[in-house]
């Protein structure tokens, strides 16, 4: 089993290999960040099967079980059989231990590119834990993964990390405009409008940006 634990920054994590696969644990104020396990499955299908919590989060439409079951292979065996850092995460209430999300980082089809996404019970929204969640996966633990000399894909390293908001969502939109990410296009995707945000993560932008994030409310975006 190898484990590092970085606690230089506001998120404490920790890698390990558990089974065969690798396991990411990301500890911030308010949450628990785990890779997903099976065990989160039948808690995944309620989560994305609400309406009221997809209504801005890719189609707009609440999924069915098998979109669920398809975005587990993509996003949650594939990396984690192939020990890589990346993919689907599942989100906990610290206090509760209550399953309140998922989010993901993972791979786009662009070198050195990276997509983050993410979806909150309606519950846990506007309570600055989406702006937490994303702020410990695109600054904490792409930092976290730099301090390691990770890289992907044949060598590739992470340069950008880009998201993608409904236009209607506001507090998507102020989560990545705080995270310090610059608005690129409006274009459709998923048949939706989408904003598109990208942000350089570079060791020496994350360092210059370390204390100028702000706590908003919370929504989903994709």
């Amino acid at each position: 089993m190898n484990c590092f634990i970085e606690n230089k920054i506001k998120s404490l994590i920790k890698t390990e290999e558990i089974e065969d696969r690798l396991v990411v644990s990301i500890e911030t104020r308010q949450c628990l960040i785990r890779s997903y396990s099976s065990q989160d499955f039948e808690k995944c299908v309620a989560l994305y099967g609400n309406p009221q919590n997809t209504k801005y989060f890719d189609h707009g439409n609440p999924w069915t079980k098998e979109e669920v079951e398809k975005l587990i292979l993509q996003r949650a065996e594939t990396f984690q059989r192939n020990k890589v850092p990346l993919g689907l995460f599942s989100i906990f209430d610290k206090p509760t231990g209550n399953f309140i999300g998922q989010c993901d980082l993972f791979p786009t089809n662009e070198a050195g590119v990276l997509e983050v996404g993410c979806i909150l019970h309606t519950s846990y929204q506007r309570r600055g834990i989406g702006m937490e969640v994303v702020k410990a996966l695109v600054h904490d633990f792409v930092h976290f993964l730099e301090e390691k000399n990770f890289t992907y894909s044949g060598g590739q390293v992470i340069k950008q990390i880009i998201a993608t908001a409904h236009p209607n969502n506001i507090s998507s939109n102020k989560i990545v405009k705080n995270l310090g990410m610059t608005y690129l296009k409006k274009e459709h995707r998923f048949g939706q409008p989408r904003c598109w945000f990208v942000i350089d993560v570079s060791k020496k932008s994350v360092e210059k940006r370390q204390e100028e994030f702000k706590t908003d409310s919370s929504e989903n975006f994709r």
